[in-house]
């Protein structure tokens, strides 16, 4: 089974902080994640991402750098 990894627990994998963790998607270093749900307004509530998509993120990201 696929694990969700929450954004603090990807911070701490990669040893670096929540905020320079977004600022890697923002600046496409790492893939979006997905919102499992959302408040009643419609924000993001529950976001991280499935280990696949990290991996292959990491996989053509690698490709692309060769």
């Amino acid at each position: 089974m696929e694990r969700f990894i929450r954004p603090k627990a990807l911070a701490e994998l990669l040893g670096i902080g929540k905020s320079k963790l977004y600022e890697m998607v923002r600046d496409g270093e790492l893939p979006r994640p997905c919102v499992l749900s959302r408040d009643r307004n419609g924000h993001p509530r529950i976001v991280g991402w499935w280990e696949g998509d990290l991996e292959e993120f990491r996989e053509r990201t690698r490709k692309e750098a060769v």
